[in-house]
């Protein structure tokens, strides 16, 4: 069985350690545009739901 290594910072090169945090605010940012898109996309299908009803009463109201 092999023994796990753990290595602290200070075993870590800067241009590694540059990588890893620049990964990791990748990460982040595609996580956020990803809430944004998410957002937006249920805000259009509010929107769309509105005007359909808007529309369906609307029409009620001629009907009647």
């Amino acid at each position: 069985m092999m023994a796990r290594v753990r290595l602290d910072a200070s075993h870590v090169s800067r241009p590694v350690t540059a990588r890893r945090e620049k990964i990791t605010r990748y990460i982040r940012v595609l996580n956020e545009l990803s809430e944004v898109r998410t957002f937006r996309l249920y805000s259009l299908r509010l929107q769309v739901l509105e005007l359909t009803v808007r529309e369906n009463i609307a029409r009620f109201l001629e009907i009647s």
